[in-house]
């Protein structure tokens, strides 16, 4: 929304151009004349002028009608209603206008034929006139901004005077200037720029965006605001910052950009997103935030080509989210697409191509190690020898000399047969605008492989913006937006990344012959990921919006839309198991051929009508908003599974019939709702503002369908008081609200019947059950019955969240440096947990109701700094965000989540490590054995905490929480002549993490594989006192007392930092391209999670990535960009 704007100044600037030679913001002066000899002055030139209170103006066409001077001035800025009176004749021009001067409000300047007319600045100006002789030196140039577009209205002047010019309409600018001096340009929306003519005759300038926030519009719910007028918590991010960031899905170009909002991922698969959350965990069930794209909602990040994002707003608090009511709890993101503006075609191609190399892969033992260290967790184990030890002692040369029989096989380096991988994005915008229309269509498409075979994603996406202007009083708009997108993944079950970390050196992948090695009796994951079979996922998602904006009056806009999304999207599972030869002849039954077909289809409708009034009065400023929105949605879906086909084709008649399945499922819900919001300021001062939400939600009963979620906020603009504050002080508000906001999504999933609670969870379900016994007839006998599987509460409803938010806002040095910063309460009640029920009521399962709530306490910081230095811009940005969310209550006295590993109790903090506390690792047996646990030497010393001599679960306490409680992030741009350079960093201050599976523990379902990062650091009965002292890891063993349950030995401090993304661009000189038909072509290099500063975690493990999910992608990008 802040490029819109200032595209609407610039156009708005071309129009007027239409009709005046000059147009001047702060000084114009019309070119000199060659003969400066000649000239005279408005001392020597005589008028003859006798008026009484007529306007100003009169007494300047009086003196252009007689004299060669011209009057130059800004419309805007000059009030020609003034009254003037002169009684006295034949009186040189200088005296006129200093009689006129003392009359009103203007000063005046000469510069040759020209008269400057300028606005006095305050009371203590007095006025005054000042001539000013021509120069002989002429300076030209074009003025354009960072995307090579030429900006009309430029004010040029040269510092310290009031001489200058403004910009044609392709940017183009002449002035007479002296030898030496600095020549000022500046426009609104624009940092400004100084440049010392130094005898310069041509002088091109590139105007960079104003990076203050504090001028910056934002996008907030059913409308825009000026930054430094808001009362709520909000953060935002624009264009620019996005295309630095160089992601291809929308959700990673979040990560780090703004505070409060943490953006996470285990993995850079193709086409995979990553999970947002906005100042942590809102509810114990669903907390993906809402996502609005262009005011509608029913798309997903996903859904949008980042190129195609002017800016994304997040709102923090419920004062600015409660507009938004009953699905807000959980943050709003707030999505704002590029639209057409008005000028000539502009044409823009944006291509990169990369290469993706994982920024780190973990190492495991190799075949020979493998089996010596199974021995001896075999004799631990009170087992014998598994491999012969001869053998062993001489596997390197077996390998050499029969590596299909004794093979040393990485997995790792076998499946990972693509590296590097390759993406590539191309994107083509083209925008234009007249009098009445305005217009953007862009395509674009990205295409992403994968590390191992039968991985891919492509995307293609199609949008169309186009605003109607009608008249003053009437326009529409009418959008379409569609993406396309196709993702292949292996059928094998197990996992490509998992096996080739599970899998041991021993087995065999690949013959010499080509053929398919043995693997682990016929379990060969590299044949499985190459051969047997694939998913395939087709997603096509239509978007439009058709809009009306009526305006009556002035101040007064009635707006509706309507918008329809379609999804649908098809998936084929192919599951062809591959045919595994034996080494010595003959081959391993081969499992069935099967396959999956399915096809789902979504369907939302959104209408909304609001009417929106702003209106000043003297210094009191009112803004009112009401309006009504409907949401629809409705769900279907159909599979089919043919099972043990009989040829490899992927087609249900050639499945076995018997085995045939095929299932649909369905669901619908809608909401509806009423909103508004009112806006007071006084002397942009003293803010006060208070939205609410009523809604309405087929989720819930009838009797308790409806929410009213409202908010209230105030703000206090210090530094526009009149006090005595320091001069370095430039801005500084006070911030405060409070707010109430609902969740009514119990959940997300849409799989089939077992979700059904997700959106109707007042009803119950009711479910076939077959050998109930009857009493029938003096016999016992069964029948088919049904069966409740929990006992419904038709009074449950809203999750409401209640937020107290209190901040400031600061400007040091003209809003060179901006901080602001906000400290929060967030409280969620009525949360939806399990209730624990008498078993004699007779219900399987234990009732849904609204029982539990959390806490969330936290401080959101974020701070800039812009500036130049000669030919140099920079600018720096940072961003933290502090965070704890407490459980408060719950529907019983707690529930494990994550395997057993994860407690959410009262009192304790949301998803909290549980295990069992420790003490090191028993070093003797006598340690062990006086211990009384049954452990052994070199076994996890497990605390006895409750004292009664066994190690059992009644020990295991809440160990910490697993959730970050510091998120950072920041960037630095710089930019000189012609080079930019961008550097995007973020990163994780506090986060409890815990060593996984395949990091530490050997011998995975008995076979798999040994970590690399143990050997040699684990205690042996092989080692010495010492070496054991030192030993990080326990003894190899499969049956140790719990040495690999959760306890805090395996916590750490996953801190990090990461260098997400750098960027190094070049632009040519605009005197090159201009032969071209070019505005702009720059080329650049971008490395993207290259760098990583950590302590803790183990080598080959990266601090993103999971223990089994594929690896973070390390990526190498060239791109060019181009605008005609």
């Amino acid at each position: 929304m802040k490029k819109n704007i200032q595209r609407q100044l610039i156009m708005f600037s071309k129009r007027l151009l239409y009709g005046f030679i000059i147009q001047l913001f702060f000084c114009t002066v019309l070119i000199a004349n060659d003969s400066n000899a000649q000239r005279k002055t408005i001392e020597n030139v005589k008028v003859n002028i006798a008026i009484k209170e007529k306007p100003v103006s009169v007494a300047f066409e009086l003196i252009e009608s007689t004299t060669d001077f011209r009057f130059t001035y800004n419309d805007n800025l000059i009030d020609f209603n003034q009254t003037i009176t002169i009684v006295e004749k034949n009186k040189s021009v200088y005296k006129v206008l200093e009689e006129i001067s003392k009359q009103t409000q203007m000063n005046f300047v000469q510069v040759n034929e020209n008269i400057h007319v300028n606005p006095k600045k305050g009371r203590k100006d007095g006025g005054g006139i000042l001539i000013i002789e021509g120069y002989e030196k002429i300076v030209t140039g074009t003025v354009k901004d960072n995307n090579g577009e030429p900006l009309p209205g430029v004010s040029i002047i040269i510092e310290g005077t009031s001489i200058g010019t403004i910009s044609d309409l392709e940017g183009n600018y002449s002035l007479e200037v002296p030898q030496e001096g600095i020549l000022l340009f500046s426009f609104i929306g624009f940092e400004k720029q100084r440049v010392e003519l130094s005898g310069q005759s041509i002088i091109n300038i590139i105007l960079l965006e104003d990076a203050s926030s504090l001028q910056e519009v934002v996008v907030m719910g059913y409308g825009v605001q000026n930054k430094k007028d808001l009362t709520g918590s909000v953060s935002t991010v624009n264009n620019e910052r996005i295309d630095n960031r160089k992601a291809i899905q929308l959700s990673d170009a979040l990560q780090g950009a703004m505070a409060g909002v943490t953006v996470s991922r285990t993995g850079s698969a193709p086409g995979q997103a990553s999970t947002i959350r906005v100042r942590g965990i809102t509810s114990l069930n669903v907390n993906d935030p809402l996502v609005i794209v262009d005011g509608v909602p029913g798309l997903s990040l996903e859904d949008i080509n980042p190129n195609d994002v002017e800016n994304i707003t997040v709102l923090k608090d419920a004062a600015s989210q409660a507009i938004y009511g009953a699905r807000a709890a959980a943050g709003v993101i707030l999505v704002t697409t590029k639209r057409g503006k008005e000028g000539k075609i502009q044409i823009n191609l944006d291509s990169d191509f990369g290469f993706n190399s994982p920024t780190t892969l973990p190492k495991f033992t190799d075949a020979k190690t493998f089996r010596i260290l199974s021995n001896e967790r075999s004799l631990n184990d009170g087992g014998g020898i598994i491999f012969d030890t001869a053998v062993n002692e001489n596997y390197e040369q077996l390998n050499r000399d029969d590596p299909d029989r004794y093979p040393n096989t990485d997995w790792q380096d076998l499946i990972f047969n693509n590296i590097p991988s390759t993406r590539q994005r191309h994107d083509l915008s083209l925008s234009m605008g007249t009098e009445r229309l305005f217009t953007r269509a862009s395509f674009g498409y990205m295409k992403e492989d994968g590390i191992h075979d039968n991985i891919g994603f492509d995307r293609l996406t199609f949008r169309i913006n186009n605003d109607f202007k009608f008249s003053k009083i009437f326009r529409t708009n009418a959008d379409i937006g569609y993406r396309g997108s196709n993702s292949t993944n292996p059928a094998y079950e197990r996992g490509a990344v998992a096996d080739a970390r599970r899998f041991p050196a021993w087995f065999s992948g690949i013959r010499q012959d080509g053929e398919w090695g043995e693997g682990k009796d016929g379990d060969n994951p590299f044949a499985e990921v190459v051969e047997g079979g694939n998913i395939q996922n087709r997603r096509d998602v239509f978007n439009a919006s058709l809009g009306f904006t009526i305006s009556p009056i002035e101040g007064f806009n009635i707006k509706g839309n309507i918008s329809p999304v379609y999804e649908y999207g098809n998936f084929e599972i192919f599951r062809t198991p591959p045919i595994i030869p034996r080494l010595d002849g003959g081959f391993f039954p081969q499992n069935q051929l099967n396959l999956t077909l399915g096809n789902q289809k979504v369907f939302s409708l959104t209408n909304q009508l609001f009417a929106s009034y702003q209106k000043s009065v003297n210094d009191h400023n009112f803004d009112v908003l009401v309006g009504y929105e409907s949401f629809k949605t409705s769900w279907e879906q159909v599979e089919a599974e043919a099972r043990d086909l009989s040829v490899k084709l992927p087609a249900l008649a050639f499945g076995d019939r018997s085995l045939a399945t095929n299932q649909q499922f369905a669901s619908e819900n809608a909401l509806e709702s009423y909103f508004g919001r009112f806006s007071y300021d006084y002397k942009q001062k003293y803010f006060f503002q208070s939205n609410f939400r009523v809604d309405g939600s087929s989720r819930f009963a009838p009797d308790v369908r409806w929410g009213f979620f409202p908010s209230a906020s105030v703000g206090w603009v210090i530094s526009n008081e009149n006090f005595n504050m320091p001069g370095f002080i430039s801005f500084l508000k006070l911030r405060a609200s409070y707010g109430e906001v609902g969740n009514e999504r119990v959940g997300n999933a849409r799989t089939g019947g077992s979700e059904f609670f997700n959106f109707y969870p007042y009803q119950g379900i009711f479910q076939p059950i077959t050998n109930i016994l009857f009493y029938n007839n003096n016999q016992i006998s069964p029948a088919l019955g049904l069966v409740q599987n929990f006992l419904s509460d038709n009074l449950i409803q809203w999750e409401t969240t209640k937020t107290i938010n209190a901040g400031l806002d600061f400007g040091f040095f003209g809003d060179r440096l901006t901080l602001s910063t906000d400290y929060y309460v967030r409280t969620t009640e009525n949360i939806i947990d399990l209730l624990d029920i008498p078993n004699y009521l007779g219900f399987p399962q234990n009732t849904r109701t609204n029982v539990a709530s959390i806490e969330a306490r936290g401080l959101d910081f974020e701070v800039g700094f812009r500036g130049n230095s000669g030919k140099l811009n920079y600018s720096i940005n940072g961003n933290a965000a502090f965070v704890n969310t407490e459980v408060i209550n719950l529907g019983s006295e707690f529930f494990l989540t994550g395997g057993g590993n994860l407690v959410n109790q009262p009192g304790f903090a949301y998803n909290e490590w549980f295990g069992f506390k420790t003490d090191g690792l028993f070093q003797t047996q006598e340690e062990a054995d006086l211990y009384g646990t049954g452990a052994k030497a070199g076994d996890v010393k497990i605390l006895d905490l409750n004292g009664d001599a066994i190690i059992n679960e009644e020990d295991r306490v809440p160990l910490g929480p697993s959730l970050p409680r510091l998120n950072y992030g920041g960037s630095i741009s710089l930019n000189y002549n012609n080079f930019d350079f961008n550097l995007v960093a973020y990163g994780v201050g506090e986060h409890t993490r815990r060593y996984e599976g395949f990091q530490v523990r050997p011998f995975d379902e008995a076979f798999g594989n040994i970590p690399l990062n143990i050997v040699g650091n684990f205690w042996s009965s092989e080692n010495s006192v010492d070496e054991n002292l030192a030993a990080t890891y326990p003894r190899l063993s499969q049956t140790s007392f719990r040495n690999y349950e959760n306890s805090d030995f395996w916590l750490y401090n996953g801190g990090f930092l990461r260098i997400q993304n750098i960027t190094l661009g070049y632009s040519l000189p605009l005197q090159l391209i201009e032969r071209l038909k070019m505005n702009r072509l720059r080329a650049y290099v971008s490395l993207r999670d290259f760098f990583t500063i950590e302590s803790n975690f183990l080598q080959g493990w990266d601090p993103e990535a999971g223990n089994t999910s594929y690896p973070i992608m390390k990526s190498v990008i060239m791109g060019l960009q181009v605008q005609f």
